[in-house]
């Protein structure tokens, strides 16, 4: 009996020091990669908007709150105009999340779990470009796991002890609302949570009760700018996620929600975290309740979302985090078929998006006359041409100043074309989007008007007394396909737009 038991545990031991090597390669696998191909793919548009923000740093913005910004703007001390001012924070948030849930994993259930946890957080494909490129979403990841695991912690804790990580979790939250508005729903999952176990409802009441003030003490520069902006950020977002839009109707919106989320890590490991999260509540575990009123809150919420209008994949992807960390648990429960299949084809999909992120960028994918392509590819291609372009164009015309027509065209050429910065003024929406720029300071000067992919919008023209046609430029990217930069030049700038002021 005794060999047995002997011969057991050393097998054990065995095995979960292979999970743990296979956890340590695979993170650092993970990481190269992302060094390359951050060094690989240009600037994306929405990366070099928020670049735009870093430029300026204000209080808070209209699309988000600020943490972006000032992350992007402190990490420019260090390496200035390089393309890793923008992607170093992606790289150091992804690493940290895959860290601090694989940490939390172990500390509930044990090693195994732990590295289970650490091996699906760095392979899931939305956590993973989540730690690739620039986002609000690549700092609401870390903050999001790291107020759960210090949350964990303060309950566990002598109540000396837990103030301090009370303390703690207040710090981290507030830096996750400062990233991105979804992380406050952290605290109605902590609600549900104090509903569900009455045995942690006292510690929990008042160490939620601090940790909130802190948070919003440090989410005041957020209140204090959306109250001297007519709450124009909080109205956006509202409008954006619960308000109806152009949506073809929940009979579409709803299965394509409910369907996302199957797609976020494969549809087989999709489903396995959702039916571990789905049954956490009703188990006499206080640690499966836990990580699963974290999950299921945020999936409810957005799942309203998806009566309203279409939900984006990387909205709830902060169901995933705790939900990984339950499927992680539960994994040796699955049948092993199903388990080979599931991790199979999350390794498969890893591995074919790294093979083509790392093809060179201008070369063509297809099957005979099939473009493989996925359309938004042309944003890691094209912006450094588009900016000379532009530039070039500038020079040409003798403009003053440059009007882009949409956000993600004006951040494009703050980050690429460094001549053009104090030269750019977004007409449409400028004064929501960069209240910082005076357009007024331009008022009769010669500006030039680009537009990617589309003619020049009658409300930009109203900006200007007079607008000639200045040409059009095609910047090509894998082979066949095209960007289109259309030119004017305008005489007489108003600093008045139809969709501006």
């Amino acid at each position: 009996m005794t060999s047995d038991l002997l011969a057991t545990s050393a097998l054990t031991q065995s095995s979960q020091l292979t999970l743990g090597r296979a956890f340590w390669a695979v993170l650092l696998l993970v990481t190269a990669w992302k060094i390359f191909a951050a060094q690989h793919l240009a600037i994306s548009f929405d990366e070099a908007y928020y670049f735009s923000w870093a430029l300026s740093p204000q209080l808070s913005y209209l699309d988000h709150p600020p943490l972006v910004a000032w992350a992007m703007a402190l990490a420019a001390k260090v390496f200035g105009d390089s393309l890793w001012t923008v992607r170093i924070c992606p790289l150091l948030a992804g690493t940290a999340t895959v860290l601090i849930g694989r940490i939390l994993a172990r500390r509930m259930y044990g090693p195994a779990t732990g590295d289970r946890a650490g091996l699906l957080l760095a392979l899931i494909p939305v956590l993973a470009g989540a730690g690739m490129l620039m986002t609000p979403d690549t700092l609401l990841v870390p903050c999001w796991l790291g107020a759960i695991h210090l949350t964990w912690l303060a309950l566990e804790a002598a109540p000396r002890r837990a103030w301090a990580l009370w303390l703690g979790v207040g710090v981290v939250a507030g830096l996750g609302m400062l990233s991105k508005y979804p992380m406050v729903l952290f605290f109605p999952a902590l609600g549900l949570y104090w509903l569900l176990v009455p045995a942690d409802r006292r510690r929990l009441f008042w160490g939620t009760l601090l940790a909130g003030l802190v948070a919003l003490a440090l989410f005041s520069p957020v209140l204090l700018w959306n109250a001297d902006h007519d709450w124009v950020s909080f109205v956006k977002q509202t409008r954006h996620g619960l308000a109806p839009g152009k949506s073809p109707g929940i009979l579409q919106t709803v299965p394509e929600y409910l369907g996302g989320l199957l797609l976020v890590a494969t549809p087989l490991l999709g489903a396995l975290m959702l039916w571990s999260a789905a049954r956490g509540p009703w188990r006499d575990d206080r640690r499966r309740i836990f990580l699963a009123v974290l999950c299921l809150t945020v999936l409810c919420v957005f799942a309203v979302s998806s009566l309203k209008t279409r939900v984006q994949a990387n909205w709830p992807m902060l169901a995933f985090t705790t939900a990984a960390i339950l499927a992680a648990h539960d994994w040796t429960t699955y049948p092993q078929r199903l388990r080979r299949w599931a991790l199979g084809l999350l390794v498969v999909l890893d591995a074919v998006a790294m093979v083509y992120l790392l093809l060179p960028p201008q070369l063509p994918l297809r099957i005979g006359s099939v473009a493989l392509d996925p359309p938004r590819i042309r944003e890691f291609i094209v912006p450094a041409d588009v900016a000379a372009a532009v530039s070039a164009a500038r020079l040409r015309s003798g403009a003053d100043l440059v009007c882009p027509d949409s956000y993600q065209l004006f951040g494009l050429l703050s980050f690429y074309a460094h001549d053009l910065r104090g030269r750019l003024v977004l007409i449409n929406e400028g004064d929501r989007r960069c209240p910082w720029i005076d357009p007024a300071a331009w008022t009769g000067r010669t500006g030039l008007l680009v537009s990617m992919r589309r003619p020049i919008r009658d409300s930009d023209i109203e900006a200007f007394a007079t607008v000639q046609p200045f040409g059009s430029v095609d910047i090509p990217f894998k082979r066949d396909g095209v960007v289109t930069l259309n030119f004017a030049v305008g005489e007489g700038f108003s600093g008045l737009a139809g969709g501006g002021k």
